[in-house]
C-alpha cells in the first residue's frame, strides 16, 4: 500500500514466484498462508524453457534462503 497524489491509499498487490528447499520450505509450511506479508532473503534466477507448442519462455524466480514474518501480522 501507497498514499496517491491526493493522500488517498492505494492497494497495491504484486505476485512473484518463490522457490524455497528443504529447512526454508518447511518452517514456510508451517508459518504461512494466503495473505500473509512477508520478508525474504535469497537470489533472483532468470530460467529459460521450451513450452509446450515448442515457444521459448523466460521465467524469474525468488529462491528464498531465509523468510520473516513482520511483527504487525
Amino acid at each position: 500500500d501507497y498514499k496517491g497524489k491526493n493522500g488517498e491509499w492505494i492497494k497495491n498487490t504484486t505476485w512473484h514466484t518463490i522457490v524455497m528447499w528443504n529447512k526454508v520450505a518447511e518452517k514456510a509450511e508451517d508459518a504461512l498462508k494466503k495473505g500473509t506479508r512477508v520478508s525474504l532473503e535469497g537470489k533472483l534466477v532468470n530460467r529459460q524453457y521450451e513450452d509446450k507448442q515448442g515457444n521459448k519462455r523466460t521465467s524469474c524466480e525468488i529462491v528464498a534462503n531465509s523468510f520473516a514474518v513482520p511483527a504487525t501480522e
